[in-house]
């Protein structure tokens, strides 16, 4: 799957958004993880294509470091989010 995945503002404090930018149709799934491996979110949206924007509510998490793992189909991609 051809995909571009960003995530900001980078640190974040009560909102991030994940970018993703998709050349072809693809099932999506999203997840934030803490560094644990714990799920701290999770989230099927099922069939997108094109470019989209996922508004993510973080203001219940602790301060630190999670993973956002968002994956395309059988594709997974993973980016370190900030939370302040």
């Amino acid at each position: 799957v051809d995909a571009t995945l960003q995530v900001f503002p980078n640190p974040a404090h009560e909102m991030a958004t994940v970018t993703v930018n998709l050349k072809k149709e693809s099932t999506v799934n999203l997840r934030v993880l803490d560094l644990s491996g714990k799920e701290m979110a999770a989230r099927n949206y099922g069939s997108m294509n094109g470019a989209a924007n996922i508004n993510m509510n973080i203001s219940q998490f602790v301060t630190g470091v999670y993973i956002v793992e968002l994956t395309l189909d059988n594709e997974v991609f993973q980016r370190r989010l900030i939370v302040e």
